[in-house]
């Protein structure tokens, strides 16, 4: 699918001003994007996919004196005024979501500086993108952290690779769902990245 497409379509939704937009090009295969609100734009490319849970990380430690940060999908599309509704509804030890579903929740969030203190990063052990966020839930739960919501804050694509699944992502999203059920069950809440799991778990 056109990536470039969809991650311009989103960069131009953004309507307000950002000091730095950070974009994770897992696979190097992106074409030239820009934003017009940023103050900065800065392309990572990979020579392979790093995964969600990783890239966001990355995200993260890139810009380590940041008061927060705002992670979202590319094939997200900001509604107008959102994410001044975001910058204003974050604070300490908390979080903001928008559109609670079954399946984007995290499609577009911002996390405070304090929750990356007391919770954490996010757990790589989840390869390619499924059950960090729901791992970060329960993690977050524990320490006390609140959750805010934008209602409509934006609409999309969902997933554009949920339009492009086989069996063998099929059997890779059973597999780490069971992984989560089984990690909550024993208390075990973070893993890390893992070489015999990442193996196993690839999809190319």
């Amino acid at each position: 699918f056109p990536v470039t497409i969809y991650l311009q379509r989103m960069l131009d939704s953004v309507d307000e001003s950002v000091e730095h937009v950070i974009v994770i090009d897992n696979g190097g295969s992106l074409g030239r994007v820009d934003c017009a609100k940023a103050n900065k734009v800065s392309v990572i490319s990979l020579p392979s996919n790093l995964g969600v849970g990783p890239s966001w990380n990355l995200g993260i430690k890139l810009t380590p004196f940041s008061s927060w940060w705002l992670i979202c999908n590319d094939d997200i599309v900001w509604n107008p005024g959102a994410l001044k509704l975001y910058s204003e509804a974050i604070c300490d030890n908390s979080i903001v979501i928008g559109n609670i579903t079954s399946d984007n929740t995290f499609s577009g969030f911002a996390v405070h500086e304090s929750v990356i203190q007391t919770v954490g990063l996010f757990d790589e052990y989840y390869y390619p993108g499924v059950g960090e966020e729901i791992n970060y839930i329960h993690r977050m739960n524990e320490a006390g952290v609140s959750t805010k919501m934008v209602p409509n804050a934006y609409s999309g694509n969902k997933s554009a690779t949920r339009k492009t699944l086989n069996e063998k992502y099929s059997k890779a999203f059973y597999v780490f769902t069971h992984n989560i059920e089984d990690s909550v069950i024993r208390g075990q809440h973070t893993r890390g990245w893992q070489l015999a799991h990442r193996r196993e778990s690839d999809l190319e």
